[in-house]
């Protein structure tokens, strides 16, 4: 599974998210949630892109060599995993965790690379009016959607 993620003025040299980008992405997935859920897994891509906006690049990381490819129908699928709740009676849950990629030669694991992540959503937070937690939120929400935070 690739990791998508858009940069801060299209700029794949530096790890700085774009706000407005997961924002936007946010935004339409939950805007037109049943078409985005009912397409094709290949179609995602073009609808996640078409949320994006035309200043907003989603890119997928690649590997071999490693480079960050835009996506579209033709590079890159978007399979759903539903979210599910443990069941009444159950005697105990199942969860499904996204761990990183790790290979040989990969630098160990650290927590450090979210820290523009975590300056967007100060940022964006503000001083907690409503509307700015709403936009923090949004950047939260697409974040989750798009990278996992990995």
């Amino acid at each position: 599974m690739a990791k998508l993620k858009i940069f801060d003025n299209n700029n794949t040299n530096v790890n700085v998210p774009s706000k407005q980008g997961y924002i936007n992405v946010a935004t339409g997935v939950i805007n037109d949630f049943i078409n985005f859920e009912s397409e094709s897994d290949k179609n995602r891509s073009d609808l996640l892109q078409q949320y994006a906006g035309n200043n907003y690049i989603i890119y997928q990381l690649t590997r071999n060599p490693e480079t960050n490819v835009q996506i579209d129908s033709n590079n890159c699928k978007v399979n759903i995993v539903l979210d599910g709740r443990k069941k009444p009676g159950v005697t105990f849950g199942k969860h499904n965790i996204v761990l990183p990629e790790i290979e040989s030669g990969d630098p160990p694991l650290d927590a450090g690379y979210l820290s523009e992540h975590v300056k967007a959503i100060s940022e964006l937070y503000g001083a907690g009016t409503s509307p700015e937690v709403d936009q923090a939120c949004k950047f939260l929400f697409g974040l989750m959607l798009l990278t996992r935070c990995r």
